[in-house]
């Protein structure tokens, strides 16, 4: 009897079936993190430097100081600071070439205070400590300078939000 079950079982003409191809997309913290970390990434590649990170948000110092800094926050929305009053080094030597230095003082060889400049021309002492400062950039240069950041982290900000998005879904 058995034989026969056996018989028949291999008689039965079965095909073959297609195992199902499922797409399986990972969402939580660990998605959220590495997405982040990309967008870190994006933002030091355009001269930002990570600074610090607390409760969600990374602070991110700017390439310039007159740029303001910038601000990431869990959700994905970046912002920028507006800077009051910063800093600009000034160089201590204002290099000339001979012939400009010949110019202005045809008597001296080299002018007044001034030191052999590496490429052969005179330099200028500064007359003063070295250092300037600047008092609230331009809102419209801020504002133009930030969207060009804006534009350029717009693809991996949006990945980073739809992320988040899924992740606060599934949870």
């Amino acid at each position: 009897m058995i034989v026969w079950l056996l018989a028949f079982a291999l008689a039965q003409d079965v095909a073959p079936t297609k195992p199902e191809v499922a797409e399986i997309t990972v969402w939580g913290d660990l998605a959220v993190q590495r997405s982040r970390t990309g967008v870190v990434r994006d933002m030091e590649s355009l001269g930002y430097k990570k600074r610090k990170e607390q409760d969600g948000e990374v602070v991110f110092t700017p390439p310039s100081s007159w740029m303001g800094k910038a601000y990431l926050d869990y959700d994905g929305n970046l912002s920028f600071g507006r800077p009051v009053l910063g800093l600009q080094k000034v160089e201590a030597y204002e290099y000339q070439s001979a012939a400009e230095g010949a110019q202005q003082n045809s008597n001296l060889s080299r002018s007044p205070g001034g030191l052999a400049a590496p490429n052969g021309g005179a330099g200028y002492v500064a007359p003063h400590p070295t250092g300037s400062f600047w008092l609230l950039p331009s809102r419209r240069l801020l504002e133009t300078t930030q969207q060009q950041v804006i534009d350029k982290m717009a693809s991996s900000l949006l990945d980073y939000r739809e992320v988040v998005v899924e992740t606060r879904k599934h949870q």
